[in-house]
C-alpha cells in the first residue's frame, strides 16, 4: 500500500502517492480531503438550480429517484436525466481543478 500504481494508472483512493520517499502525514492528507470537498461544494453550487436540487436530494439526502420526480412534478426519467447531466458537470468542474476519481457513484 504505499507504492504508487503504474506509470499512467489513474491514482486511486487507497494509493499513497510518496514525494521524495516520504509518505504523506495524515493531516496532509486531511488537508487534501477538506480541499476536494470544498470544490465539491462549488461545483454543486455552479450548477443550475433544479439540477442542483436534483443532485443534492439523491446524492447527498439518498432520496429515492421515484420521490425526487413526486416532490419535483417530472418524470423519473427527469431525474434521471438531470442527475446524470448534474454529475457530469461537477466531475469536469473537479477534473479542471485536478480533481480525479472523486465521485464514484
Amino acid at each position: 500500500m504505499g507504492l504508487p500504481p503504474a506509470e499512467g494508472a489513474p491514482p486511486t483512493d487507497r494509493t499513497l502517492w510518496f514525494v521524495d520517499g516520504v509518505r504523506p502525514t495524515d493531516s496532509a492528507l486531511r488537508a487534501d480531503q477538506r480541499e476536494k470537498v470544498r470544490l465539491l461544494v462549488e461545483a454543486i453550487d455552479a450548477l443550475p438550480r433544479r439540477c442542483r436540487k436534483i443532485v443534492i436530494l439523491r446524492k447527498l439526502e439518498l432520496i429515492p429517484q421515484s420521490e425526487v420526480a413526486a416532490r419535483l412534478g417530472i418524470s423519473e426519467k427527469g431525474v434521471e436525466n438531470l442527475l446524470s447531466r448534474g454529475l457530469s458537470r461537477c466531475r469536469q468542474y473537479l477534473r479542471k481543478r485536478g480533481v480525479h476519481n472523486f465521485l464514484n457513484d
